[in-house]
This record gives C-alpha cells, structure tokens and sequence, in this order.
C-alpha cells in the first residue's frame, strides 16, 4: 500500500511541477480509487499513514489555480483530518484569489479549528506529523489572503515567514507540503 501510493503522490507531484494538469488529476484519481475509505478506514494505522495522500487533490487544485473547482469539492469525512484541514486552507485560497477576503478569513478560522481535530503525533505528512506541517498552510493562507487583501507588506512577511518554517521540516519525497511556499 505504502509504496504503491507513494510513487503514485511522487507522479502526482511532478506533474504538478511540470504544469501538467491533466496527469495530475489523474494520478489522483488513481489514489482516491486505490485508497477508497472503505480501505482508509480497515485498520486505525492506514487511515493515519495514509489520509493524507488522499488530500493530493487539493494541493493539485491549488496549483493550478482551480477556485470554481475547489469551492464545489464536498465535505471531508469527520474522521479525515488531514482532508478537512486542506479543504479549509484551498478554500481560503480560493476566496482570496477570486476576491473574496471576508469568506476566505472565515476558512482560516476554520482551517485553524481543523487542526485542532488531528490526532497528535500520530497522523503523518510525510516522515512528520501532520501537525508540525500545518502551521505551514496556515502561514501560506494568510499570507496569501493579506497580500490579496492588499496588504502587501504583511503578506510577504508571513510567506518569507512560511519559506523559514519549510526550511525546518525533515527531508521527504515528495514534499509534504507539495506547494513550496
């Protein structure tokens, strides 16, 4: 399972990267119908190894600048943590870009109370937990949210900010955050 989803995230991740979008989302829909949650759900370490690669959409949504798509993407299960926590940062990003500040402050609130909802230390990005990358995409969506928002200055200083975090995290490939800050 491990490795198969792995190689699946890295082709997904350097689609990205490539600027091939269709390729993308067809890796991930090639995860999403191998990690159904039928199988997330078999046993409590697959949904904690392996949640996250299922959130690979949304990252693949961001990068290619997707609002519309990203707005109409359903609810993440209760249980999917990682999922919710990227739903809530790739709508931000969405509002902000589409102009829409007021709702985009609203989905890093809810970004922010997402996070609170992941198991500590337990459900992984990468080879870290998944709550020591988070406060990345809660940096990336503010900033990017201030520097829409027209507040230039602050918003640059929380992105350099989130570039200084991303430095911190141990070596992985891909990425786990697949969207350098």
């Amino acid at each position: 399972t491990g490795y198969l989803v792995h190689n699946l995230e890295f082709t997904a991740w350097a689609a990205m990267y490539a600027g091939c979008k269709q390729a993308a989302l067809d890796v991930c829909d090639q995860i999403e119908s191998f990690l159904d949650e039928q199988k997330l759900r078999s046993h409590p370490m697959i949904a904690t190894f392996f949640e996250a690669y299922t959130a690979t959409r949304t990252m693949v949504l961001v990068r290619f600048g997707m609002w519309d798509e990203i707005l109409t993407e359903p609810e993440a299960p209760e249980w999917a943590a990682i999922n919710r926590c990227l739903r809530h940062y790739a709508r931000g990003v969405a509002y902000a870009n589409t102009g829409r500040i007021k709702e985009a402050r609203e989905e890093l609130e809810a970004f922010d109370k997402a996070v609170t909802m992941i198991p500590e230390g337990e459900w992984v990005m990468g080879n870290q937990p998944a709550v020591e990358i988070m406060p990345l995409g809660r940096l990336v969506l503010e900033g990017e949210i201030e520097f829409k928002a027209g507040n230039r200055a602050k918003g640059l200083e929380l992105l350099g900010k989130a570039v200084e975090l991303e430095e911190t995290f141990k070596y992985a490939e891909p990425v786990p955050w697949m969207m350098p800050a």
